[in-house]
């Protein structure tokens, strides 16, 4: 059986940058909620799962690609589905387009099932889970990255501290907070004169309130790659590729 999530908004005002334009962070917490609710449809969310299985979803990694910008009061038409299964991973596409129906931007995200007590990878088989599942073919066909470029303390930007309110549901840092301080990295002005292309981020361990966060950025080309530090460990790693929008 195909499960789908399919959902119609309008763009409002605090999911705008200072161009009255689709702020990144918002278009990654969109296709993550869409997400959260695809996984609700079919009686898999993280509230069941934590009571019936003692498990829960946790995200891996996401990629999203920007192909038309959105503005203030843009009608945006959304649809979230499965385009693949293996024993440990889920991988859902969601897909956003326009009163005009012109696609704005694809987001791929990467799943897993942890046990609640162990922190430890289970079999999605594990867990409450459609066994009838069908696939549906991907839009835009994205593809991880490998992220392994070297940082050095030269590349050290801001600590930030984990505070209670970027705690979420499964009791870790959620994963839109370490997004906001990545973008956090940049001043208003480059948003006024580049384009975000393509954002990758990969969600490497769990972290908890009270963390200090290290933040390293390197910069090449039209890149830019990140890695997210506690203490030694390493938390997150991300690239985004820009353009200039004249």
């Amino acid at each position: 059986m195909k499960y789908t999530n399919e959902k119609e908004f309008t763009l409002s005002y605090t999911g705008l940058d200072k161009n009255a334009e689709l702020n990144t962070l918002y278009a990654i917490e969109l296709a993550q909620n869409l997400m959260t609710e695809y996984f609700g449809s079919f009686k898999s969310d993280n509230l069941r799962l934590k009571k019936y299985d003692n498990a829960l979803w946790v995200l891996s990694k996401t990629k999203v690609k920007f192909f038309n910008r959105a503005s203030w009061l843009d009608q945006l038409y959304a649809k979230g589905y499965t385009i693949k299964n293996t024993a440990l991973r889920t991988y859902i596409e969601s897909v956003f387009y326009n009163q005009d129906n012109k696609l704005v931007f694809v987001a791929l995200q990467e799943n897993a099932v942890i046990d609640l007590n162990t922190r430890k990878l289970r079999k999605i088989e594990s867990v409450s889970y459609p066994s009838d599942m069908e696939y549906e073919k991907s839009v835009k066909d994205l593809s991880f990255e490998k992220l392994n470029n070297e940082f050095s303390e030269n590349d050290f930007y801001y600590n930030q501290k984990i505070y209670y309110t970027d705690i979420d549901f499964s009791s870790h840092t959620n994963n839109t907070v370490y997004i906001r301080h990545l973008i956090n990295t940049f001043s208003s002005e480059f948003f006024t004169q580049y384009q975000i292309e393509d954002f990758e981020i990969h969600y490497l361990r769990e972290t908890r309130e009270g963390e200090l966060l290290s933040v390293y950025k390197k910069e090449y080309d039209n890149n830019v790659e990140f890695l997210i530090k506690s203490e030694d460990s390493e938390v997150v790693r991300a690239k985004l590729t820009f353009r200039n929008k004249n």
